[in-house]
């Protein structure tokens, strides 16, 4: 009887051995990436940019646009140039700091409140060419959230988006994100669009 309960602790050790191992495959196998129409685009950069504080229009946080592009495409943070032909994802975010998004759930702000924890303008072109300003798709976003979490320099975001035409674009980010600080752009363009630079 001793030694069948000790097969038995063994056996069902063994088997939470393996599920922590799956568990573990399955976290590290996350990739950076964005899922849209099932096709999947994988993330190669990330950039924050900072457009400043939104006090001018009495609203109390700071325009930080976020921005993933895959390979092919090339951002110059110095004159603002992006050159290239690949796929991004856009969003124009407001969070309480200028310098970083702050950790929390980013929803849809259909009503462009400027309110922290929101952001208001989302949108993913695929196969998109930079000079000539043209793509195969563009997707424009209506509903969503965007999870962030941030642990010292490295952002963790869970995306999770509604497209007009009702389809779900998901992905997910883990890394550092490049710091841009546009803010004395802002202060003669509000606006920082992807297509209107």
């Amino acid at each position: 009887m001793k030694k069948l309960n000790v097969q038995l602790i063994s056996f069902i050790l063994a088997i939470f051995s393996i599920a922590l191992i799956s568990c573990d495959d399955e976290e590290s196998t996350k990739e950076n990436s964005y899922s849209f129409d099932g096709v999947k685009y994988k993330i190669a950069t990330g950039f924050l940019e900072n457009y400043g504080s939104t006090a001018v229009k009495n609203v109390a946080s700071y325009n930080l646009d976020l921005t993933f592009f895959t390979s092919g495409i090339t951002y110059n943070t110095i004159n603002g140039e992006i050159t290239g032909t690949g796929s991004y994802l856009y969003f124009e975010m407001f969070s309480t700091s200028g310098s970083q998004l702050t950790p929390g759930t980013y929803s849809f702000d259909l009503y462009e409140t400027l309110n922290s924890g929101t952001f208001d303008y989302a949108e993913a072109g695929i196969n998109f060419n930079f000079s000539t300003e043209t793509g195969s798709t563009f997707v424009d976003i209506v509903a969503g959230t965007v999870v962030v979490k941030l642990s010292n320099t490295t952002y963790e975001i869970t995306i999770d988006l509604t497209s007009t035409d009702n389809k779900k674009l998901t992905g997910y980010y883990k890394g550092t994100l490049t710091y841009v600080d546009l803010s004395e752009v802002a202060a003669k363009d509000v606006s920082g669009k992807i297509l209107k630079k």
